[in-house]
């Protein structure tokens, strides 16, 4: 499904050139995550979250959403890396959602609050059972399925939970501005920037520019919608080496051309703009398969001529990139008048990694990949930092929420920075016997 390690530069190269190359590369590849996230990605949350009125329905809608970035690393991780950089990587990413992101949710939001809802004592009990499903997983050496089927059972009774609380127990503060008077146009437009115009340019052919869709896309660029997904499908046939007959390929692009003919004419005719956002973000999704699994060849090489740790870097640098979709679009949501979404959507990402998409990874992919070597990483040091520190954030939620009534103050913010400040530096210290190997 995915390629092994990438080769990008040789080998013979000095260690500062290929250091500032690769190094250019990951810096790339972050703002190119970053200049996603806030033309397209935010465009695309809007338009599905907008389906409906219940605030954590919109949270679920928008963590899945976030999350596909880090389903796509860790997917390709665990069938092409070592068991211990993909468990590093999970913990990383998994503090980077709980700390970093609600940190900045909390710093940027408009008004002191981050949950303003009713049910926040389940989401603590969701979070707490999914980290404890998750330890017992990555611990359990067996066959068994027990456990990933007992977390499926977990995630469903946390959805339905979910699903069924009434809209009216998530309250909007009255000097806020209600989220029904959000549209799609209310991003602010920028295509004053002439900077990110052949940027611009190049993503609006892979993805499709929703800013002027579905009445003005005829008129200012006709062949967009017909050529995209033929880029996007040579795209992905040249870099997951995806061999196939010239008749094959040809008949593969007469496909996506006619697949493209088709939705310009449902963009032509105004009818099925469903099925436009849903291509383009499964477009976004194969694009964000090549950047991922691209970092995640270049942070081994890194490790490999530096001779820094893999699993410190994958733990860091992989996992803030991987994290980079649901900050930026946190953010945005923090800065309008829906932080409480944002905040909710932070919550439940974890819930979603270990009780829905790990479980789901491990049962798809068997035992030859996953259960190899787990013993090595039952007793790692970076899994009790991780899930100890987790935890205290925890902690930290849940007392706050407690002294002050659901008035939390951008101290909290603060606090949870510094937390994830020293669970990097015992990530590094504790674990150098483990992670600098």
């Amino acid at each position: 499904m995915f390629p092994g390690s990438l080769q990008l530069f040789p080998d013979s190269l000095p260690l500062p050139v290929y250091m500032m190359i690769n190094g250019s590369l990951l810096a790339l590849a972050a703002l190119l995550s970053v200049f996603y996230a806030q033309e397209y990605h935010t465009r695309i949350t809007r338009f599905f979250i907008m389906k409906t009125e219940n605030t954590f329905m919109r949270a679920l809608i928008l963590c899945l959403l976030n999350s596909m970035p880090k389903i796509v690393l860790l997917a390709s991780l665990h069938s092409a890396s070592s068991l211990s950089i993909f468990s590093s990587v999970l913990s990383g990413s998994t503090q980077l959602s709980v700390a970093i992101t609600l940190a900045i949710v909390l710093l940027s939001a408009k008004s002191n609050f981050v949950v303003h809802h009713m049910s926040f004592y389940k989401d603590i009990f969701f979070m707490e059972a999914s980290h404890l499903l998750l330890l017992i997983m990555l611990s359990n050496a067996s066959a068994s399925s027990f456990i990933p089927f007992m977390s499926l059972c977990v995630f469903a009774i946390f959805l339905t939970n979910t699903i069924t609380i009434p809209s009216y127990i998530s309250q909007v503060p009255s000097n806020s501005v209600s989220s029904r008077t959000f549209a799609l146009d209310d991003i602010p437009h920028t295509t004053g920037r002439a900077l990110t115009y052949p940027l611009r340019l190049v993503f609006d052919a892979l993805l499709l520019n929703h800013s002027y869709m579905p009445h003005e896309v005829a008129k200012k660029k006709p062949y967009a919608a017909i050529f995209s997904p033929t880029i996007n499908m040579m795209i992905v046939l040249s870099y997951f080496g995806m061999h196939f007959e010239y008749t094959t390929i040809l008949a593969l692009m007469i496909c996506a051309l006619l697949f493209g003919s088709l939705l310009y004419t449902f963009v032509k005719k105004r009818i099925m703009s469903n099925a436009l956002y849903v291509y383009s973000f499964a477009a976004a999704t194969a694009l964000f398969s090549v950047i991922m699994v691209g970092t995640s060849s270049m942070i081994k090489n890194i490790a490999e001529v530096s001779g820094v740790g893999s699993q410190l870097l994958s733990g860091t640098l992989l996992s803030m990139l991987a994290n980079i979709v649901e900050i930026v679009t946190c953010m945005h949501y923090a800065r309008s008048s829906m932080p409480e979404m944002a905040s909710c959507s932070v919550m439940y990402s974890p819930v979603f990694n270990s009780l829905l998409f790990l479980p789901l990874i491990k049962i798809a992919l068997g035992r030859d990949t996953l259960y190899a070597g787990i013993q090595n990483i039952a007793n790692a040091p970076f899994v009790y930092f991780s899930y100890v520190f987790i935890l205290a954030e925890i902690k930290v939620l849940f007392v706050n929420y407690l002294l002050r009534h659901q008035k939390l103050t951008k101290d909290l913010g603060y606090t949870l920075i510094v937390v994830y400040l020293l669970f990097i530096a015992g990530f590094a210290v504790e674990g150098k016997t483990h992670l600098c190997k």
